[in-house]
């Protein structure tokens, strides 16, 4: 029976008896790509077009396979940085500039948008790429706020500054 690959990092999965001779070169492999999956960094750099990350089984250094992506560039178009449709979180630090977006989508499902200048954390849910934000979370405003007294239960202000969390979330 031929080697298969496992669902969500594309790991070599060896059938027993096969193989013989090779264990120490596929095992290393493997090894290599959960250390990518934990701690690798893919530097990406966009302009305008969409980017698949490269996935390619049984293949170290696969664009997929790393646990953050650290994105440059000038836009000059709105992209789309496109992963495979499996179970896995991704570190998406968006350190792009020019007055375009970039999503985290796969191929056919929704995406969430990175926010230029943010790190957020996201994650496929093997259909759909959503945010991993907790409902309990501090707010952050950079700009001023000017407040009226005896203001008991809302502020309201108007502003073209970001409001975010801790983490560059909201």
């Amino acid at each position: 029976m031929p080697s298969t690959a496992s669902a969500s990092l594309q790991l070599e999965l060896i059938a027993t008896g096969e193989a013989s001779g090779t264990w120490g070169s596929k095992t290393s492999a493997n090894l290599q790509i959960l250390e990518d999956a934990i701690a690798g960094t893919e530097a990406i750099t966009l302009s305008s077009s969409d980017v698949t990350l490269t996935d390619t089984q049984f293949t170290f250094g696969q664009q997929s396979h790393a646990a953050i992506l650290s994105l440059s560039g000038t836009l000059s178009g709105n992209v789309n940085i496109i992963v495979p449709t499996r179970s896995k979180t991704y570190l998406v630090k968006n350190g792009t500039t020019g007055a375009f977006t970039v999503t985290v989508k796969t191929a056919s499902g929704s995406g969430v948008i990175v926010d230029q200048g943010l790190t957020t954390l996201v994650r496929c849910d093997a259909t759909n790429v959503v945010r991993t934000d907790s409902a309990n979370r501090m707010a952050f405003y950079e700009g001023t706020v000017s407040v009226s007294a005896n203001v008991t239960t809302s502020v309201t202000f108007s502003s073209s500054n970001r409001v975010h969390d801790e983490h560059g979330l909201m």
